[in-house]
């Protein structure tokens, strides 16, 4: 269960990263996370603390409850 919610929240950020940033490191920069952190996070392979989380959602201009509420939505969409 925790392997699929890591999966669904790095879709969302990928998604949401793409339409606001040209590269990885650019995004990284703004989130002020290492390049590496944030390639493993956008794969899903990385557990993320809720500070971690914060510095992402602000670098993407939204909060944490709306990238939750979007990963409930596709999750509704899809059943």
């Amino acid at each position: 269960m925790s392997q699929e919610l890591l999966q669904k929240i790095a879709c969302e950020l990928n998604k949401r990263y793409k339409e606001r940033y040209l590269t990885k490191l650019e995004f990284s920069y703004e989130a002020n996370v290492d390049e590496k952190t944030i390639r493993r996070i956008l794969n899903g392979n990385q557990n993320i603390s809720i500070l971690l989380l914060h510095n992402i959602c602000n670098a993407l201009d939204i909060s944490i409850y709306e990238l939750f509420q979007s990963i409930e939505l596709d999750q509704e969409q899809q059943s």
